[in-house]
């Protein structure tokens, strides 16, 4: 074993041993799940502090489920005060880990006109990539934003492009904005644009801006 492995496992159990948690004999990745989810259980029983001091920890060993759930914490009051700085800084931490669901959840905080450093700009350049690290809900709304940027041929086929792709990964608000979005092309155009959606799909999204070219 390496010593930097070794070294992770002696934290991880005097990690739950500061927390008064049982240290089961699991993997590194196992024993990291088993106190992430005691964290929830404190904190969906009340006990707010402690749930955030075990996930303070886990952040701290670049546990990247910890890290995003202090975001979500700290982005919905959950417990504590709202507090949008503290979400981003989390949020910030969890995408320098390459989390997908931190970089969309960080893409929203920069959309909302509330946050000190609201930023439509910065918003949209993460909500591009969270689409394309496959995040559903991030392809739905990117959907909808180019759908939002006017009414050129290349937005619709964007707009449709994402939403159809939302759509297959299960995002449920993508099924209802496909509907919008059929009564605005026509069925030649539609196929194409799900053509282009399929190719986008199966390059693994590296070749998408090359396909946005007006068909």
């Amino acid at each position: 074993m390496r010593l930097s492995n070794i070294l992770k496992y002696i934290n991880f159990f005097v990690l739950c041993s500061l927390l008064s948690i049982g240290c089961p004999e699991k993997s590194d990745a196992e024993t990291f799940d088993s106190l992430f989810a005691s964290a929830v259980q404190e904190i969906e029983e009340g006990s707010v502090n402690k749930g955030l001091g075990i996930l303070k920890k886990l952040h701290g060993n670049n546990y990247v489920r910890a890290t995003r759930a202090l975001g979500d914490i700290y982005m919905h009051g959950v417990g504590v005060s709202k507090d949008l700085i503290k979400a981003s800084e989390y949020y910030t931490n969890g995408a320098n880990l390459k989390d997908a669901k931190s970089i969309f959840n960080l893409s929203v905080i920069y959309r909302d006109k509330s946050f000190k450093f609201y930023d439509i700009g910065i918003s949209n350049d993460l909500l591009k990539q969270a689409a394309k690290m496959n995040v559903a809900r991030a392809q739905t709304n990117l959907g909808m934003m180019y759908l939002n940027e006017g009414s050129e041929k290349n937005h619709i086929m964007k707009a449709y492009i994402w939403t159809y792709i939302g759509n297959l990964n299960g995002d449920k608000n993508a099924k209802e904005n496909l509907k919008l979005l059929n009564d605005r092309i026509s069925d030649n155009n539609r196929n194409k644009y799900i053509s282009v959606a399929k190719l986008c799909l199966k390059t693994d999204f590296e070749k998408c801006d090359e396909l946005y070219n007006p068909i």
